[in-house]
């Protein structure tokens, strides 16, 4: 019984934790891949411009 309660109590908290850290952050900005910036003058963020960017590598 002991057991049974704590895999209760632990698949709730999970599933509260999923719900409440899928909020966007930035809900105006378009599909794609954002990087953030944190700076003393403030946060800035850049979108990747995968179309354009050079491949290297393979």
């Amino acid at each position: 019984m002991y057991l049974l309660k704590n895999a209760i109590k632990l698949v709730l908290f999970t599933l509260v934790l999923n719900l409440t850290s899928c909020k966007a952050q930035y809900p105006d900005l378009e599909d794609g891949i954002y990087a953030e910036f944190i700076t003393n003058k403030g946060v800035m963020v850049a979108k990747l411009n995968y179309e354009i960017t050079p491949r290297n590598g393979c």
